[in-house]
């Protein structure tokens, strides 16, 4: 056990050491108490497993969720361990690692605000996958999986809403049911996260709230990551020609498998998913706005807006400096401008005819929207700041 609550020696920026925190950490919160227990070495088993658990909360997850090894290594981090203990710390140690910060609950949250249905379902005939009424994606990174949710039957693609619910604040968690509801099981047949796994079926019971909650009405549009520098930003939570803008700057803890994780903008909207550029390191400029646009530039020279006001005519404009390779998308259109002597990437992506951008000084016109260049960072003339 103790070698256990001391991770296996394991980093926390490494997808083993959440899960390994786990077992010793109910271990000790079930038999402290009971007769013929020994509270002493419980105690001290139990104080080292929280000692870890605040250095994976910072030190292998950022304060917002994004995890050293990537997207599907820090489910497993986060299902098989982090979510289950930190609800078993509140409810049976009364300890809330949950409420005060961020950092423990946004190891789910996080996903909430990437996930896009499809539409698509995955059935029996595929193998190795089992069958979910609607394909729900992830713009994924790093090592292991890929943007599928779910797709195969084993215990570390499980769990996020069983878990996650019981993990986060009430509203968060009914925002979640939504998101389940809509996006995973839009139809009669239901799992509630929980096909297999016997456990999975006792905590969807216990935390599946008994209403939910429009995702708009709780989560904002923009999420940070400021540890890691991953940034979110997307227009709404609806169907799947929602859009979502996600960008790592690739600056906090690193663990094994870090060197896999890409650093970079992954835009995602209407079913077109491709890389847009990409910005590194610390940031010297960023504004988020209510709508889900956003300015971001970092210290190198690199600057990235998102425009999501609709001011352009299109559903969402982003633009960088420099140059970006040609994009496989079939609604997304790239133009490449010279501004002030700065080459400017400007991409729309529009259900109908995109609008063309142009230039205006120093400043790019797309529509009634208005980009001003200056000096490495990009700023859009209509933006409604977030307080």
């Amino acid at each position: 056990m103790e070698h256990l609550a001391k991770a296996g020696n394991y980093p926390p920026g490494s997808n083993h050491f959440g899960a390994y925190l786990l077992g010793p950490g109910l271990v000790a919160l079930a038999f402290r108490g009971d007769e013929g227990a020994d509270d002493q070495r419980l105690d001290a088993l139990l104080s080292t497993v929280e000692k870890n658990l605040d250095r994976l909360l910072g030190g292998g997850f950022g304060d917002h969720g994004w995890f050293a090894e990537g997207t599907s290594c820090g489910r497993i981090a986060a299902n098989n361990g982090v979510l289950p203990l930190m609800q078993s710390l509140k409810v049976a140690g009364g300890k809330d690692y949950i409420s005060p910060r961020p950092h423990g609950r946004y190891t789910v949250l996080h996903l909430m605000h990437t996930i896009v249905p499809t539409g698509e379902s995955i059935n029996e005939s595929r193998g190795k996958y089992y069958p979910v009424p609607s394909r729900a994606k992830i713009p994924h990174r790093g090592d292991y999986g890929d943007d599928n949710l779910y797709a195969r039957p084993i215990v570390s693609h499980m769990g996020d809403f069983a878990h996650g619910m019981g993990a986060v604040g009430p509203r968060e968690a009914q925002a979640m049911a939504w998101i389940h509801e809509h996006f995973i099981e839009a139809g009669d047949r239901k799992a509630f996260d929980a096909p297999f796994y016997p456990h999975l079926t006792v905590y969807a019971f216990v935390n599946w709230p008994e209403k939910s909650l429009d995702p708009d009405e709780v989560f904002p549009k923009v999420m940070v990551d400021e540890a890691h520098g991953y940034y979110v930003a997307r227009n709404r939570w609806q169907d799947s020609n929602d859009v979502v803008v996600t960008t790592l700057l690739k600056r906090g803890p690193s663990g094994y498998k870090s060197g896999r994780v890409r650093r970079g903008t992954i835009i995602w909207g209407l079913r077109d998913k491709f890389t847009f550029g990409g910005l590194e390191g610390k940031a010297r400029w960023f504004r988020a706005a209510t709508d889900g646009s956003m300015e971001l530039a970092d210290e190198k020279g690199h600057a990235l807006v998102v425009d999501f006001s609709g001011a352009s005519g299109a559903i969402v404009v982003a633009a960088c400096l420099g140059t970006v390779k040609p994009v496989r998308a079939k609604k997304a259109k790239l133009t490449e401008l010279k501004v002030g002597g700065q080459t400017v990437t400007v991409m729309t992506l529009a259900a109908g005819d995109p609008p063309t951008p142009a230039v205006a000084g120093s400043a790019v016109k797309v529509g009634k929207q208005t980009i001003a260049v200056d000096r490495g960072k990009l700023t859009l003339q209509r933006f409604r700041a977030k307080r």
